[in-house]
């Protein structure tokens, strides 16, 4: 998956944006998932990036970029976010 900079919605910061494609269980075709990457402050971020996956019903988890940019600053100075969407919700091309 490539990772390209992007400017969601309300997200001031640096901001990178890509579409995961996974693959069917049946061979059928694939699920177009979208993905937001905020990058760590700091240099030399932990090797481990927090993930987050929405929650209600329908709801995408790139969508929450901009709340979460604000919410989790501590968290994000050293360690990317990286948001998720599940199966069904987003736009399957945020990038």
């Amino acid at each position: 998956m490539d990772l390209v900079p992007c400017n969601p919605v309300g997200v001031s910061a640096e901001a990178r944006c890509g579409v995961l494609e996974v693959p069917l269980e049946n061979g059928g075709g694939a699920l177009s998932l979208d993905v937001l990457v905020l990058p760590a402050v700091r240099p030399d971020p932990a090797p481990e990036p927090l993930f987050i996956l929405a929650g209600g019903p329908g709801q995408a988890a790139t969508e929450l970029g901009a709340l979460f940019s604000v919410l989790f600053q501590p968290v994000l100075r050293g360690r990317d976010l990286v948001f998720l969407d599940q199966r069904g919700t987003g736009t399957g091309g945020l990038a």
